[in-house]
C-alpha cells in the first residue's frame, strides 16, 4: 500500500470518528469532550505510526560497527566487545555519509549501501556461517592427470566428513573436528573438458567447484622388458587407448627381440616419435640398456616397474642413472595395503632433495636431468578386471602427469573467477610468442614476465557468468557474484582500497526512530481506553 493510501485511510477514520461523535445526543458535554480527546489521541498515534517521525542523534565516536542482517545479535555483540567499538548499527539505521570509518561484519550488504561507502575508511570482519565453506580457491585450468587443489576454511559444529565428489565418486575426503579450521583437498584431473565437482559436508552438498581440464599431447612410449606380464600388457593397452603411440618389446632369446606396436596411427601426431621415446617403461635389470641411458641423457622420462627388492635394486639403479634412491622397510609382511584393494611392497621412500612423491600412491619421482620414477605397486591390473576403470585411470594419470615432458601453452587461472573483477591470466611456454590472448569474442594484450622469458601475463575483466572460451583451447568458468557474497565483498573492498579518495572527519550522527513495539503499546492503549470509556 502506497503512503498516499495510508493518509486517505487516516482521513476516512477521522471523518468517521467525527460523524459518529456528532450524531450522539445522549452524551453530556464533558463525556463528549473526553471521547473526542480519546479518538483524537488514537488518530494522532496512527498518524505517527504511518509518518514514522525520526530524529538525528550525535554519536560519541566516528567509528561504527555495521552489521549485516544474517549475523546473529549474540555474534555482533561479541565482535563489538572484542574490537572495543562503542556503536553498532545496521544497514537501515546508519547514514554512511556522516561516518568516517566503518567495520563491516558479515557479507549480505545491499549493493546500494556499498556504493555509498566510497569515502569511508573500511575494514571487514567476515561472518563464518556454520557448516559453510568460505574462501575457496582452486585452479581454473588443469591438465589431465595434474593435481587439482581445493583450499578454504570452514566453521563446523561437530566432527564430520568433508568430501569432494566427481559424479558419484569421492575423489578425496578428510575428517573435520568442530570449530574453525582450514582444509585442503587434492585429486588428479580425470577427464578432458568442463569438469564439475561438488563439495559435500556430511550428507549435504555445500558448494560446487567448476574447472576446465586440458588434454596432453600424444606421447611416444616404449616398454623395454625381458618378459611382459599381465600388468605391463594391461598398462600398454590402456596407454594406447589414451591416444599415445606405444611400443612393447621383449627379449625372446639372445639377440632375438619381439616388438608389438599399439595405436600406431598416433605415431604421426606424437612429437619426436622418430627419435628417442618421450617415456620408457622398464624394470631394474634393464636400466643399463643403451636406449634407457640415451633417453635419460636427452632429459626424457623413465618409469621403473617390477621391483622385487627395493634396497638392492636401488644400488644398481643409482649407479647407472645417477639417482639417489633409498628405502625404509615398514613391515615384515610380503605386501602392505595400497588403497583400492591393491597392495605394494613393504617399503617407503626415504626423502631426498630432488625427489617428489606422488600423493596417495607408493610411487616417487626424482629429477636427474631427465625424470626417473619408481613404482612399489605389486600390480594394478585387478582394478581393470573388477571394472573400476576410473580408479585405474586416476592412478596412472597421476603418475604420468609427473613424467610428462614440458607442455606448451600452459594456462594458469586462479579460481574463483568473478565478473567485473580484474582477473590475472598467465601463459607459460607458448608455442609462439603471443601479443594477444583470445577470450571468447574479445582479445587482451599480453606482457612478458620480466623474470621468465617463456611466460606472459594479461589482465581481463569478464562481464558474463558461465563458461567462457579462453585462448581457443580451453575454457574458464565465471562465477555468479550474487551466489558468492564472500568473494563479492572481498573484490569490492579491493577496488574500494584502490580508488578510495581519502578519509574525512565530520560530526558523527545517525537517524533514529521510535521502535515498533512502542507504537504497538500506544495503539493498544488507545483502543483499550476507547473500549473502557463507555462502561464507566
Amino acid at each position: 500500500m502506497t503512503p498516499i493510501l495510508y493518509y486517505i485511510l487516516l482521513a476516512v477514520i477521522a471523518l468517521t470518528q467525527t460523524w459518529f461523535l456528532a450524531r450522539n445526543r445522549t452524551l453530556t458535554g464533558a463525556r463528549k469532550a473526553l471521547r473526542a480527546g480519546l479518538n483524537l489521541l488514537l488518530w494522532l498515534v496512527l498518524l505517527g505510526f504511518v509518518w514514522q517521525p525520526g530524529w538525528t542523534s550525535r554519536l560519541d565516536t566516528t567509528h561504527v560497527l555495521l552489521v549485516s542482517d544474517e549475523v546473529p545479535g549474540s555474534v555482533a555483540r561479541q565482535v563489538q566487545d572484542s574490537l572495543h567499538i562503542r556503536e553498532r548499527v545496521s544497514a537501515t539505521t546508519i547514514k554512511p555519509e556522516i561516518v568516517d570509518s566503518i567495520t563491516l561484519l558479515g557479507q549480505q550488504f545491499p549493493p546500494a549501501l556499498l556504493a555509498r561507502l566510497s569515502r569511508q575508511t573500511l575494514r571487514w570482519v567476515p561472518f563464518n556461517e556454520p557448516d559453510k565453506p568460505i574462501g575457496l580457491r582452486w585452479k581454473g585450468v588443469v591438465r589431465v592427470g595434474e593435481e587439482q587443489r581445493i583450499e578454504g576454511s570452514i566453521l563446523t559444529t561437530k566432527r564430520q566428513k568433508l568430501a569432494i565428489r566427481y559424479g558419484n565418486q569421492v575423489v578425496d575426503s578428510l575428517w573435520l573436528n568442530s570449530g574453525q579450521q582450514s582444509f585442503t583437498l587434492r585429486f588428479p584431473a580425470l577427464a578432458k573438458g568442463r569438469t564439475e565437482t561438488v563439495l559435500w559436508l556430511g550428507n549435504e552438498p555445500v558448494d560446487t567447484v567448476r574447472f576446465f581440464v586440458k588434454g596432453t599431447r600424444s606421447l611416444n612410449i616404449r616398454f623395454v622388458l625381458n618378459t611382459p606380464d599381465f600388468e605391463t600388457k594391461t598398462l600398454a593397452d590402456w596407454l594406447g587407448r589414451q591416444g599415445n603411440w606405444v611400443e612393447l618389446s621383449s627379449n625372446l632369446s639372445t639377440g632375438i627381440e619381439a616388438t608389438l606396436q599399439i595405436n600406431a596411427s598416433a605415431r604421426q601426431t606424437a612429437k619426436n616419435s622418430s627419435t628417442t621415446p618421450d617415456l620408457i617403461i622398464t624394470e631394474p635389470g634393464l636400466v643399463g640398456q643403451p636406449l634407457v641411458r640415451k633417453a635419460l641423457a636427452e632429459r626424457k622420462s623413465v618409469l621403473i616397474l617390477n621391483i622385487t627388492n627395493p634396497p638392492s635394486d636401488a644400488i644398481a639403479i643409482n649407479r647407472v642413472m645417477g639417482t639417489n634412491w633409498r628405502f625404509r622397510k615398514v613391515s615384515n609382511e610380503e605386501t602392505i595395503p595400497a588403497g583400492n584393494g591393491l597392495t605394494a611392497l613393504p617399503y617407503q621412500f626415504t626423502p631426498s632433495p630432488n625427489q617428489f612423491d606422488i600423493r596417495g600412491y607408493p610411487v616417487a619421482m626424482q629429477a636427474v636431468g631427465g625424470k626417473v620414477a619408481i613404482s612399489l605397486f605389486s600390480e594394478t591390473f585387478p582394478l581393470k578386471l573388477s571394472g573400476d576403470s576410473v580408479a585405474y585411470a586416476r592412478i596412472w594419470n597421476s603418475i604420468l602427469a609427473k613424467l610428462q615432458p614440458v607442455q606448451v601453452n600452459n594456462l594458469v587461472v586462479d579460481g574463483p573467477v568473478l565478473p567485473a573483477r580484474r582477473q590475472a591470466l598467465l601463459l607459460n611456454n607458448p608455442s609462439a610468442q603471443p601479443t594477444q590472448l583470445r577470450l571468447a569474442s574479445d582479445t587482451v594484450s599480453t606482457i612478458p614476465v620480466a623474470l621468465n622469458t617463456q611466460s606472459f601475463t594479461a589482465q581481463y575483466r569478464f562481464t558474463k557468468s558461465g563458461w567462457q572460451s579462453l585462448a581457443d583451447s580451453a575454457e574458464v568458468f565465471v562465477e555468479d557474484s550474487l551466489t558468492n557474497p564472500n568473494q563479492r565483498i572481498k573484490s569490492w573492498l579491493v577496488a574500494h582500497n584502490q580508488y578510495q579518495t581519502g578519509s574525512f572527519r565530520v560530526a558523527p550522527t545517525r537517524q533514529q526512530h521510535i521502535p515498533d513495539w512502542v507504537w504497538l503499546v500506544l495503539i493498544l492503549g488507545c483502543l483499550t481506553a476507547l473500549w473502557i470509556e463507555p462502561k464507566l
